[in-house]
């Protein structure tokens, strides 16, 4: 059915259901092909071979391919990767997924994938003259990386995160200065951390820009400044994760860096040509510093918890239980924006998430790693599941539903929904070497959290590390794991941090759309950064004043963890999608617009129709059958009229629709079954 399509007005509102799905997940990482026992502490989704279905790597060195239907089991892939983390990017804008692996000194990695003519295999291209040697390495102690087109010229760039070089019993922290590298093209690198103020913006946070001589002395330059006295040089933070976000709604991507060591984080402010500076200290984000103590912070994420527009952060924090007394630690933060990312509020308190009261007791430590957002039952808000690393039982992995601000308080109510109830949650603080059962979602030495959906079913499916058991080697019956660990150091007993799988088997949850990007035409292939808005009229009255949030990932998390790049909205009882927009991520890009996208399908969404021309191959596109393709249209002869070349082979229980928008300049093509 052709009609023309209305674009409705939208405001922001967060709407609260009157009937709940009832959340439920199951561990299902042995019968996924996974192995009940494997280790890896980060992950990363991507669709390296474009089939459609999200494979995932564990740290760089494992890459899982999903074989898709019926059954979505996994397959371990020899693909002769080698690196500490991974996270996905396409480079060189050839339509299939690169990687970058930081590692640490000179062993940083650079895959670049061959794409379906050689397999989808990977060769390394951190060597760009050939010459036998790496040209992409600073000999800093790398850990996490996030990708961003920092310049908006159509290529994705790299910020790379350093941690300490060393740390023994009495000196750690000798961090050095992060590094930038710019996408010259033609698979070539440059950096530019001077160049584009990064280094000014981190070098003026330690010791006043002079540099600080860790184990006994004054300033430095590098560590031979402080050779004298038995210590190393610190230049830079310590980075434990990174993010690229729009934190300001500008249209450029920032960067905000989790720092660890009792630094401070940092909120890296680009001006839209691709120079950065610090704001995180006026912002309010830099991690409660006016003690003289700023937090532990491992991993954050953002999103747009209440709908309105601008991206909030969780950013996750180690607190030990004797630093809060005598220390000043900080437990997690949830920073709601306000105008649009001027300023940031701590709200975690006002949330409904677990509570903290210091207690001089070890079992009351606080050691969250990471976070991930994702709007688990469709409902139309995000939830968020934290993870927890360090071996004490009181403490696990939890995911709060977001329930919407029902107390007024301007903060979303934030449940516990964990424990199913069904009896695979022991009681608190059990269990003690006692396995909890496979829909029980909290886990212990659990680093990383990140989303997707695995098996297309609509529902949002985690992947996350840890232990179903704790270990505790001081309290009988003591477990065969602990045997020869000391029981009156916990540092020493078993703390297995394994993938866990969770399928989302969630009953009523909503409708829901699923939107891929594809980059043409100067915007990077993959449309790292761009930023979707959802309008959806949640309550049913015939206005789209729900306005949902997402921009497509380049790296979050707790060192390099990474999101699917297709990217979800739960939608509650609408069936449409009134106005999807997609602000693209390249100088000059303008916002496309699509009005009645349809619920509970795929829509692929293109920035340039040049490439769509008539009998074009989608195979060759790296494209999979979408519900909707969404595209802009150009005078003077937009291809409308065969519809069923343009895209793909028609079966006979398939119609498609085809709707033209000239005011919007866009076109709609509905496949219908």
């Amino acid at each position: 059915m052709r009609q023309r399509l209305a674009v409705l007005a939208a405001a922001a509102l967060l709407a609260v259901p009157a009937v709940r799905a009832q959340v439920l997940f199951r561990d299902v990482t042995a019968d996924a092909g996974i192995g009940a026992q494997t280790p890896g502490r980060t992950m990363a989704w991507g669709d390296y071979n474009n089939d459609g279905y999200p494979d995932f790597l564990v740290g760089c060195s494992k890459l899982y391919k999903n074989l898709g239907p019926p059954d979505f089991r996994f397959e371990l892939v020899p693909a002769g990767l080698s690196g500490a983390h991974g996270v996905w990017a396409d480079i060189d804008n050839d339509g299939d997924l690169d990687i970058y692996c930081p590692s640490g000194g000179d062993n940083d990695h650079l895959w670049i994938n061959q794409g379906p003519a050689a397999g989808y295999t990977f060769v390394e291209g951190t060597d760009f003259d050939g010459d036998g040697t790496a040209d992409m390495v600073d000999g800093k102690q790398s850990i996490a990386i996030t990708w961003g087109d920092f310049d908006a010229d159509g290529l994705v760039d790299v910020y790379v995160g350093s941690y300490e070089r060393h740390c023994t019993s009495s000196v750690c922290g000798d961090c050095q200065i992060n590094t930038m590298w710019h996408n010259l093209g033609s698979g070539r690198f440059e950096d530019v951390t001077v160049n584009w103020g990064l280094d000014a913006a981190e070098r003026g946070l330690v010791n006043g820009g002079a540099g600080q001589c860790l184990g006994g002395g004054g300033t430095c330059t590098d560590d031979s400044d402080c050779a004298p006295f038995g210590g190393w040089c610190k230049s830079g933070l310590c980075a434990r994760g990174l993010n690229t976000v729009d934190y300001d709604n500008d249209g450029d991507a920032d960067i905000f860096v989790s720092d660890y060591r009792l630094d401070e984080n940092m909120l890296l402010e680009n001006d839209g040509s691709g120079h950065f500076s610090n704001v995180a200290r006026t912002a309010g984000i830099d991690g409660h510093c006016g003690d003289g103590v700023c937090g532990h912070t491992l991993g954050a994420d953002w999103g747009d918890m209440d709908n309105d527009g601008d991206l909030d952060c969780y950013a996750a924090n180690l607190a030990h239980w004797w630093g809060s007394f005598a220390d000043g630690h900080d437990i997690s933060y949830l920073w709601r924006s306000e105008n649009a990312g001027v300023s940031f509020i701590d709200v975690r308190d006002q949330s409904g998430m677990r509570p903290f009261t210091p207690a001089f007791d070890p079992e009351n430590d606080w050691e969250e790693a990471s976070a991930g957002w994702a709007d688990i039952d469709n409902d139309g808000d995000l939830d968020i599941y934290v993870t927890d690393f360090y071996p004490f039982r009181k403490h696990w992995s939890q995911l709060y539903r977001n329930d919407g601000d029902g107390d007024g308080n301007g903060v979303p109510d934030f449940v516990d929904v964990s424990d199913p109830g069904n009896g695979d949650c022991p009681a608190e603080p059990d269990p003690i070497n006692v396995s909890v059962g496979p829909t029980c979602l909290k886990r212990w030495y659990s680093w990383t959290a990140v989303w997707a959906d695995y098996d297309r079913d609509g529902d949002l499916d985690l992947l996350t590390s840890g232990s179903p058991i704790f270990y505790q080697c001081d309290t009988p019956p003591v477990p065969p794991e602990c045997d020869g660990k000391d029981p009156a150091n916990r540092d020493t007993w078993p703390q297995p941090s394994y993938i866990v799988l969770f399928r989302n088997e969630t009953e009523g949850a909503g409708h829901w759309l699923e939107v891929r990007l594809v980059g043409q035409s100067g915007v990077n292939r993959a449309a790292l950064g761009a930023r979707l808005t959802a309008h959806v009229d949640l309550d049913g009255d015939g206005t789209a004043e729900t306005r949902m949030l997402r921009e497509v990932s380049g790296g979050e998390g707790y060192q390099s963890s990474q999101d699917w790049m297709v990217q979800h909205f739960g939608l509650g009882p609408a069936d449409r999608v009134s106005r999807l927009e997609v602000r693209w991520p390249a100088a000059g890009a303008p916002v496309s617009s699509f009005s009645d996208v349809p619920a509970d399908g795929l829509a692929v969404v293109y920035s340039d129709g040049a490439d769509l021309l008539r009998g074009t191959d989608p195979a060759a596109l790296g494209v999979y059958e979408p519900q909707v393709a969404l595209y802009p249209h150009r005078d003077p002869e937009p291809v409308l009229d065969d519809a069923r070349a343009l895209f793909y082979r028609v079966a006979d229980d398939v119609t498609i629709d085809v709707t033209r928008d000239d005011a919007a300049r866009t076109v709609v093509i509905a496949i219908r079954h």
